[in-house]
């Protein structure tokens, strides 16, 4: 890759185009200058991108170098634009400054440490100014695609959560189902004439008022004891022996036995479950 470079010089006078040149020559750097007298040829070259540096003369005919100037930064143009000037003029200065040029020179001041330096500093300026753009980008890739993945995890995690309420939701509708049908067996089971008992390993841990009336005790003392001592021997002897079963019965031999013993408890007014 060649390490030549290369400047356009926009001046609408040649003897002024020498002179620069020479003036660039002296630096002894490897530099290649070209001349283009024309405001219209200029925007031509510029478009083309096959110089690393412009040097703008300000007056260029009908048109002027500021009107150059905004035309290449308008354009696109990535080079270092440096306006020139016959005279020093402020208001020229600070407008070219404001277009978009990099430096503004002063030519009756030009010399060649002076146009050397000021081209150099044009191309390490706007060589750090790609450099920070390009980073930019960079950081804004890393961003965009950070911002995604939180994007996709977030709606993930939203997802899970309404997954979650739903659920719970869920379980609490079917909470209160139970509860409201738990109630209704409680009601009618309170106010059934026949004797209702849940049994536990042999002890009541429900009894309903008609069966405490039937055994004629209280249903905290059913409660408290085998629901079965509350019965007369003779009952519970009929009762124990159509549920104690053998061993080697299979479970539908116990399930009829059981069926038996309801029987014969609902006879008493008493309903097993």
């Amino acid at each position: 890759m060649s390490d030549l470079i290369r400047i356009l010089l926009v001046d609408d006078d040649e003897d002024d185009f020498l002179l620069t040149r020479e003036m660039i020559q002296e630096t002894g750097g490897r530099f290649v200058v070209e001349w283009i007298s024309t405001y219209r040829d200029a925007i031509r070259a510029i478009k083309n991108e096959t110089h690393d540096v412009y040097l703008i003369d300000y007056r260029l005919g009908e048109r002027d170098g500021l009107d150059l100037v905004r035309s290449a930064i308008a354009g696109g143009c990535k080079a270092p634009l440096i306006m020139m000037t016959g005279a020093g003029d402020r208001r020229v200065d600070m407008a070219a400054l404001a277009a978009g040029a990099v430096d503004y020179l002063v030519k009756e001041r030009l010399s060649a440490e002076l146009l050397e330096r000021s081209i150099r500093y044009a191309l390490e300026r706007k060589r750090n100014e790609q450099l920070l753009h390009d980073a930019g980008e960079r950081l804004e890739a890393q961003v965009a695609g950070r911002t995604a993945e939180l994007t996709v995890s977030n709606r993930r995690l939203q997802g899970q959560i309404e997954d979650r309420k739903q659920a719970e939701q869920t379980l609490i509708e079917r909470e209160i189902q139970l509860r409201a049908s738990e109630e209704r067996y409680r009601i009618i089971c309170e106010k059934s004439s026949d004797g209702i008992a849940i049994l536990q390993g042999g002890k009541a841990v429900f009894v309903n008022p008609a069966l405490a009336g039937i055994m004629k005790t209280s249903k905290g003392l059913l409660l408290e004891s085998p629901v079965m001592n509350g019965f007369h021997d003779s009952y519970r002897k009929t009762f124990l022996g159509l549920v104690l079963t053998s061993p080697t019965w299979t479970e539908g031999r116990k399930r009829i036995q059981f069926e038996k013993a309801r029987k014969v408890l609902s006879r008493w007014g008493v309903c097993m479950v």
